[in-house]
Parts: C-alpha cells; sequence; structure tokens
C-alpha cells in the first residue's frame, strides 16, 4: 500500500509537532524545577542572615545586661540572699514551702512573698537604675521582664 506524498508530509509535521511539544514540556519542567531549587536556596541563606542579625542583638544586650548585673549593690544583695540561705540548714525546704505557696494560688494572682520581692526597695532601685542604663544605651528597654535569683534559684528581685 503506497501513501501519498501529502500523507507522508502530514504525517511528519505531526511527529515532527509532537516531538517538539514533549521536548518543550521537558525544558519547561527542567526550567521550573531549576528555579524552585535555586529560589529555595537564596531564601535559605537570606534566612540565615536574617538570624544570624537576630542572634547578634540578642547577645549584645545580654552582655549588656551582664555589664549590668556587675554594679556592686546587686552583687551585695545577691551575696546577702546567699549567706541567709546558706545559714539555714533546711535550704531545700524552704525553697519547696515558697514553690508551693506560689502554686496554691492561681495563675493571675503574685503570692505575698512575691509582692514582696516586686514592691521592695531594691526591685524599685532596680528597675530605675535599668530604664536608666538601658534606656540611654538602646533609647528603649528591650527586655519585658527581669528576674534576679540567688545561687539556690531563689528569687531576689
Amino acid at each position: 500500500m503506497r501513501t501519498s506524498i501529502r500523507t507522508q508530509i502530514i504525517v511528519g509535521f505531526l511527529v515532527l509537532l509532537t516531538l517538539m511539544g514533549v521536548l518543550s514540556y521537558y525544558m519547561i519542567s527542567n526550567t521550573r524545577r531549576s528555579l524552585m531549587s535555586s529560589a529555595g536556596s537564596d531564601l535559605m541563606f537570606f534566612a540565615e542572615g536574617v538570624l544570624n542579625d537576630i542572634n547578634k542583638h540578642i547577645e549584645y544586650h545580654l552582655e549588656q545586661l551582664q555589664l549590668y548585673a556587675r554594679r556592686n549593690y546587686l552583687r551585695n544583695k545577691v551575696k546577702r540572699s546567699n549567706i541567709i540561705f546558706d545559714a539555714n540548714s533546711e535550704v531545700e525546704s524552704l525553697i519547696k514551702r515558697r514553690e508551693d505557696e506560689v502554686r496554691r494560688l492561681k495563675n493571675d494572682t503574685p503570692s505575698p512573698l512575691l509582692k514582696d520581692i516586686n514592691n521592695s526597695d531594691f526591685s524599685a532601685q532596680l528597675k530605675t537604675d535599668l530604664m536608666e542604663y538601658l534606656g540611654d544605651i538602646h533609647g528603649h528597654i528591650p527586655f519585658y521582664r527581669i528576674t534576679v535569683t540567688n545561687r539556690y534559684g531563689a528569687v531576689v528581685a
């Protein structure tokens, strides 16, 4: 069976079009895949840079707080608290009683002990000094809450 030249040209043209379509699809999918991986790696490098900046910022603020913590009145208060706890023979039971007292209260109600600590002259002085010290350096206070504890973990201020 003989086919005409016209049919052969049409079949050849259809085969060529099909081949071009398959190759185009392959090229587009490869290009899309390489663009996605390239964009993903660029975003990963960007995110890594942002995280490094955040870490440096946090480290800087903590260094400033450590410098502040070296002030004598703060160190003396913590030393006095350590001496009081060192003199007590039942440190664990004292800390456990304080923790139980705090746990018995509702979450939004501070214990009388914490009220006394927060309202003490030392805590007020610490708040004022920290606001001045960190406010002068940064123009704002970078910490929401700072808790000063002794070596036993008991809250001092």
